[in-house]
């Protein structure tokens, strides 16, 4: 998923969050009320400009449906808009650790719910197609950040064991009996 989608924050290698399209982030009043900035000149991969209503909205809809991020909205209770790349974030109570929450991938308002086939995000790498089990990237050339060295992925979904055997593999990823 952070192929294709960023979040507000990351984590260094000492697992501290830092700043991925978010520019900075405060609070004045120990806690309840979050002001982030985001980073301008950032865009989804069909051009169109990231900004924070993306970032409300995604928020409104991981807390308004069963979602795995749920725990990063779950205190929030109101926004408050105060230009197309600040917002506040009002919570029900003080949590300092509230920064290291905003770590789930950003959607464009108009792509939440479902209401999208091909994946439109503003990570590294952008979605190019499908071919029957493969799927194909290639580097988003208007990406923010430092570009990879590696331009183009194709992912490839085995079924079982002896489809490696007959394929030119050269990473293998296992989660559980799913094997990638």
């Amino acid at each position: 998923m952070s192929l294709v989608f960023d979040s507000l924050i990351v984590y260094d290698n000492q697992c501290k969050p830092v700043p991925c399209l978010a520019e900075s982030w405060e609070t004045k009043d120990g806690g309840i009320t979050w002001s982030f900035k985001i980073k301008e000149n950032i865009y989804f991969h069909d051009d169109s400009v990231f900004t924070v209503y993306d970032v409300k909205n995604t928020l409104e809809w991981i807390k308004n449906n069963d979602s795995f991020y749920s725990y990063c909205a779950e205190s929030v209770v109101s926004y408050k808009i105060k230009s197309q790349y600040e917002i506040d974030i009002i919570l029900a109570e003080a949590d300092a650790l509230f920064p290291s929450k905003m770590n789930f991938p950003i959607l464009k308002s108009e792509n939440l719910g479902g209401g999208f086939t091909t994946p439109n995000g503003t990570g590294v790498y952008k979605y190019i197609n499908s071919l029957d089990d493969k799927y194909i990237f290639e580097v988003n050339k208007k990406y923010f950040g430092n570009f990879p060295k590696i331009k183009n992925i194709e992912i490839q979904c085995f079924v079982d064991a002896e489809a490696l055997n007959k394929s030119n593999v050269d990473v293998i990823l296992n989660f559980g009996d799913n094997v990638i």
